[in-house]
């Protein structure tokens, strides 16, 4: 146990001054820590989000790639000025990862049925009603895993700090809308529920959905989101 104590230590410590000669040797980037979120035109982002908008498709979906790409850039920063506190959050998330493939395996094996979730939906997500978000151990497992990995980056971009009220919420905003984005219920292949309709339909849900999509696109609008 000392051992990896050790072994996590200088990890740390090695991440650690990596962090710092890359902060002092880039100028660029140690004027970049300062701006919140609204803060200073990014060349980046800017770029971003001129390719969005020439996109014929950004007025039918509501998306702002570029603020969400800023939200992920406002969370890295702050995780280089706290290190210690990132690594902590990073060892929290690898341990209960580490228990959900566990606790999937033995399932797997005709064991631990019974064991309680390492993490649950919040009161009131409807997304993970299927019984085989439940029952099956892969499914599971995968909407565990999810829920993990957003709670945790959701948890660091509320601990993010130098911005005000305002742009705190903001960047709260665009990490939901993209967390929720990237939600296995929202791949056909990763929900239980599509993949038996498309099984009992032979895939004319698919087709439906495809044509009420170009549909969508037609007429310059989505009906329904």
């Amino acid at each position: 146990m000392a051992e990896i104590t050790s072994n996590e230590q200088k990890s740390f410590a090695a991440w650690s001054q990596l962090i710092k000669d890359t902060m002092e040797g880039n100028p660029a980037l140690q004027a970049s820590v300062g701006p919140g979120v609204d803060g200073g035109k990014d060349p980046w982002l800017v770029l971003i989000d001129q390719l969005w908008q020439a996109n014929p498709n950004s007025k039918i979906m509501p998306i702002d790639p570029a603020g969400m790409t800023r939200v992920f850039q406002q969370v890295w920063l702050d995780a280089m000025r706290n290190p210690a506190r990132t690594w902590a959050n990073y060892t929290e998330y690898v341990q209960q990862y580490t228990q959900i493939m566990t606790a999937a395996t033995l399932k797997l094996w005709g064991l631990g049925q019974d064991s309680a979730p390492i993490i649950v939906p919040e009161k009131g997500d409807k997304r993970f009603s299927d019984e085989d978000w439940q029952k099956n151990p892969v499914f599971d497992a995968l909407k565990q895993s999810y829920l993990l990995a957003a709670t945790t980056m959701l948890k660091s971009a509320s601990e993010v700090q130098r911005l005000d009220d305002k742009q705190q919420r903001k960047m709260m905003f665009y990490l939901r809308l993209f967390l929720d984005a990237i939600s296995p219920t929202n791949t056909a292949f990763t929900n239980p529920q599509v993949i038996r309709e498309t099984i009992q339909s032979g895939g004319q849900n698919l087709v439906t959905g495809m044509e009420n999509l170009l549909r969508d696109v037609k007429a310059g609008k989505m009906k329904m989101t």
